[in-house]
């Protein structure tokens, strides 16, 4: 085995822009032919990290181990912000990652519910729109690339 990390996998295994999409949504293809059980990769990620990504790589005989660099914390919440939300509920809610949709629940409480259920949701991808489907609420709009121009363009999609 040799200690040379390696220099890419092939294009067949990585999607060209950053989303949220589960390695298993993707089309079926292999790493390579016979799977390079000498090399060892490292899934660098945050705590509340998929791991499809390296059950996937595992499951192509991929030496795979994740390390956990980050962990996402509930910022304090801002009163003043709670104050003029309770005099109007927003008519968008716009989540970019499943933990930002389960921070804003937890932190919000039954005001997160009544907003939920009165604004149109917009997410980033299928992960994050399949978690907040999974606790009961309808997405408005789902982008279609997964990136900061995808939501945009997610926005602009809705009639408000």
């Amino acid at each position: 085995r040799s200690d040379t990390p390696p220099t890419a996998l092939p294009r067949t295994s990585v999607r060209d822009d950053d989303d949220d999409t589960p390695p298993t949504a993707l089309p079926r293809t292999s790493v390579r032919d016979e799977p390079r059980r000498d090399y060892l990769v490292i899934r660098v990620r945050g705590e509340s990290g998929n791991p499809a990504v390296e059950a996937a790589l595992e499951k192509e005989g991929v030496d795979v181990h994740a390390i956990t660099v980050y962990a996402t914390l509930d910022a304090p919440l801002d009163e003043l912000t709670r104050a003029w939300l309770a005099r109007r509920d927003p008519d968008l809610l716009v989540f970019t990652s499943g933990s930002t949709f389960l921070a804003f629940r937890r932190q919000w409480g039954e005001e997160a519910d009544r907003m939920l259920r009165h604004a149109r949701i917009v997410s980033i991808g299928p992960v994050t729109s399949a978690l907040i489907r999974g606790h009961g609420y309808d997405v408005a709009v789902e982008a279609e690339r997964h990136s900061v121009t995808g939501i945009l363009s997610a926005v602009a999609e809705i009639d408000t």
